[in-house]
């Protein structure tokens, strides 16, 4: 939930809890063996669904 809040706040990128899961782990692997390279994440929901919940309460 926290990277999704952030890509909000920081990115403009309204997406939902699967996404910032995604960004979660690519920004894991970019600590370690993967560092310097590239990942491509790919984000084909937006975080409409999760307006009824109190994900974008604080925001």
């Amino acid at each position: 939930m926290n990277y999704t809040k952030i890509l909000a706040k920081e990115e403009c990128i309204f997406a939902g809890l699967s996404i910032g899961a995604n960004v979660a782990a690519a920004l894991k692997l970019l600590k370690g063996d993967y560092r310097g390279k590239n990942i491509v994440i790919l984000s084909p929901d937006s975080g409409t669904k999760y307006l009824s919940t109190d994900l974008w309460e604080d925001i």
